[in-house]
């Protein structure tokens, strides 16, 4: 977690080590790179268990790269400040993101 400290994964739980201090704001958590691996596992193990949430990328769970949870990350930014119906307004590429919001 750049200068908030350390992160260690131990099973399923992330082990925090804090310095100074950590994230005040929703955007610096979601902008952190450990926000970003933490979400990374967390799509890796909905495919082990091909769930049906991994249809909010639009495609075949094997084809789910990184810069589709990127995408996902600035999907779930924008929506921190504003509604569903901006999301298409700022980004690009986003349809299947926000064509299913119980996904």
């Amino acid at each position: 977690m750049e200068n908030y400290g350390s992160a260690k994964f131990v099973d399923n739980k992330v082990v925090l080590r804090l310095k100074d201090r950590i994230c005040e704001t929703p955007e610096e958590l979601l902008t952190s790179t450990l926000f970003l691996d933490v979400v990374r596992r967390y799509i890796k193990y909905l495919k082990k268990k091909e769930s049906s949430l991994l249809g909010v990328f639009g495609k075949e769970q094997a084809k789910i790269v990184n810069s589709d949870i990127r995408k996902l990350i600035e999907v779930f930014r924008v929506l921190e400040k504003m509604g569903l119906a901006s999301v298409p307004k700022l980004l690009e590429d986003v349809d299947s993101y926000i064509k299913n919001p119980n996904l």
